[in-house]
């Protein structure tokens, strides 16, 4: 790919990047000092990684999250994970209750968070909110739209309290639910149509309708919950059926995929935030643990083009209020699990980063000779080669939770996409739990 030359690009680095001082948390925090300018008006912090099980981007994002939350006031962390299952680790790290492996099994996806790496993070919140005042406590958001099981089962147990009669049809819809989301989410779309989803369109109608009385047969915090539920529920089955559904029910218009629409789901996670942001105290200041596709200001496709997504939804709702951060490394290994052929998941596997290709993103910042380091991209002006350079399409690693080989890439122009960048030359993979390496070898689907 032609562009700007190497050594051009790496003086910039040299001149511009803040050295990170240590991946893991501890007493030294002078690199986090400009973290204090660059998020001078924020809001929302999206902190990508272009790997999900990589040990240093854990490491990195806890010690960022420490900081963001001792020095810079933020109070909520909303994950890539579960929005049903994230009330138990908020449970968890908000009031004590529980243990961090029955909280980080019921959570799931045994190679993302499953992991010692995201469990220390849950212990320093769990430890922290227990010296501080309710008003003050942190509290943990999931948004995505998949693994359902919590909801579902609230759902249910609130109808058969206030409506018994439409459990039959809400049984079956759901059966059809949870035999996708046992596969492992892929096949999903095979037992979910049309009328699927007019059953949900139904059921959050009649709560619609009838809100009043069953806010006096329950409570309004209870009936708000099972609102919310029953709306992630709608989310995880239009994401699948998204060549059937018309545009306008999703968060912003993403093209149609046959399947699993990851545009759609970018764009519903971007919508919970929103949600979770207004429900919250006024100047609520959050941290998105995700991947780098849905932090970045819209996603490139090598079919669709230019899509929307979680970051391009909450640029639009937030403006510089929105801080986007990428995580990239130059070689190294992280955790995921293989496909099998019925795109169920198997075992755990290492994947591997080989050293990045010439003309690559990662290419370039190696280039600077740093192990590590962090990039303001909205406040240190670029000079005229470095300005060139953000606006290049470039090419970085994009690699998920399933095993690709070799690792997936992407497409997209650093500064359009980020406002920030960490760069962490070589990379190692996460820890799974004890308890992960059971589930995973007993063929848990998450």
């Amino acid at each position: 790919m032609p562009g700007v030359p190497r050594r051009d690009i790496a003086a910039w680095l040299r001149r511009t990047a803040v050295p990170i001082e240590a991946v893991d948390a501890g007493r030294r925090t002078g690199d986090l000092a400009a973290l204090r300018s660059m998020l001078d008006g924020v809001r929302v912090v999206g902190l990508g990684e272009v790997t999900h099980g990589t040990k240093e981007f854990y490491q990195y994002k806890n010690r960022l999250l420490r900081h963001l939350v001792s020095e810079l006031g933020f109070t909520i962390v909303a994950i890539e994970g579960s929005y049903s299952s994230a009330q138990v680790v908020d449970d968890y790290v908000a009031n004590g209750v529980g243990d961090r492996s029955a909280v980080l099994a019921e959570f799931g996806h045994h190679a993302m968070w499953d992991v010692e790496e995201f469990g220390a993070a849950l212990d320093w919140l769990r430890a922290h909110n227990q010296s501080v005042p309710d008003s003050a406590k942190v509290r943990f958001h999931g948004l995505n739209m998949w693994h359902t099981r919590v909801g579902r089962a609230c759902v249910l147990a609130y109808l058969r309290r206030v409506a018994p009669r439409r459990l039959p049809a809400v049984r079956r819809l759901f059966d059809a639910v949870a035999w996708g989301e046992g596969r492992g989410m892929l096949p999903a779309h095979q037992r979910l149509d049309g009328e699927s989803f007019q059953s949900v369109r139904e059921l959050a109608d009649f709560l619609s309708s009838d809100r009043e009385r069953l806010i006096a047969m329950t409570s309004p915090a209870e009936y708000d919950d099972v609102v919310r539920q029953v709306a992630i529920i709608r989310q995880w089955i239009a994401c699948n059926l998204s060549t059937a559904l018309p545009p306008g029910e999703f968060a912003a218009p993403v093209p149609p995929v046959e399947g699993l629409n990851i545009f759609a789901r970018s764009t519903y996670i971007g919508r919970n935030l929103i949600d979770v942001m207004e429900r919250a105290e006024s100047g609520a200041k959050a941290l998105i643990w995700a991947h780098s596709l849905h932090v970045g200001v819209g996603f490139v496709d090598e079919v669709h083009g230019q899509t929307p997504n979680m970051g391009s939804y909450l640029r639009a709702r937030l403006g510089d209020a929105y801080y986007a951060i990428a995580m990239e490394t130059e070689r190294g290994t992280y955790l995921t699990r293989e496909f099998l052929p019925d795109q169920t998941l198997g075992d755990h596997r290492i994947g591997v980063i080989s050293p990045a290709p010439a003309g690559t993103l990662a290419w370039y910042l190696a280039a600077a000779e740093s192990e590590r380091f962090l990039l303001d991209l909205r406040r240190f002006a670029p000079d005229q080669a470095a300005a060139r350079w953000l606006a290049e399409p470039r090419v970085m690693h994009c690699a998920g939770w399933g095993l690709s080989d070799p690792p997936l890439t992407t497409t997209m122009r650093l500064g359009e996409a980020y406002d920030g960048l960490i760069f962490m030359r070589e990379t190692a993979a996460t820890t799974p739990t004890g308890n992960a390496l059971k589930a995973v070898s007993q063929r848990a689907v998450h």
